[in-house]
């Protein structure tokens, strides 16, 4: 992990999302963690995600460049 991002969520909540810039950082992803570990993870670069050994299920959204979410 590389960075946490902090901020606020649309409903006015706090937001941590840790980002993933590096080789073992996407690789491990959210593997093997407990639900509440993070708020959110990004992966940079990322075009596919995959939810082995995830014990949770996710919410996933593809941005582009300026950080729009576009699926």
């Amino acid at each position: 992990m590389e960075a946490t991002v902090t901020g606020t969520s649309p409903r006015n909540s706090p937001l941590r999302i840790q980002v993933a810039a590096d080789f073992f950082g996407r690789l491990q992803g959210l593997m093997f963690r407990k639900k509440d570990d993070f708020e959110g993870l990004l992966l940079k670069p990322c075009n596919s995600v995959h939810t082995c050994f995830m014990n949770f299920p996710i919410d996933v959204y593809f941005l582009d460049a300026q950080g729009t979410v576009v699926k």
